[in-house]
């Protein structure tokens, strides 16, 4: 009685381990998987991370070249400017001329 006794025990304990490797070797697949989704959840991130800095960049080059491009009429508006008085001094000078040699 205690041999089949210990005969049932060990085929129980047999069948238990087996149970147990099959949890163990379960859990380790679902295991690879979570660090798998989680290393797929991690580069998309990355990527998206990625665009979000390259747009950002796209909008610096953006705003600089329109703060240079502002400049640029900047420096145009002032020569305009200054050509204009320019013009306006010789008109000026012209007519004191005139007015000067019309006295004589």
């Amino acid at each position: 009685m205690a041999g089949i006794a210990g005969l049932v025990g060990n085929v129980l304990g047999g069948v238990a381990n087996i149970f147990s490797e099959k949890a163990r070797t379960k859990t380790a697949e679902v295991n690879r998987d979570i660090i798998g989704i989680q290393g797929r959840n991690t580069v998309l991130a990355l990527q998206e991370q990625q665009k979000i800095e390259r747009v950002r960049l796209q909008g610096d080059m953006f705003e600089n070249l329109t703060k240079a491009r502002l400049a640029d009429n900047q420096v145009q508006i002032a020569q305009i400017n200054s050509a204009s008085k320019m013009q306006l001094y010789m008109v000026f000078g012209i007519l004191g001329l005139i007015v000067i040699l019309k006295k004589r």
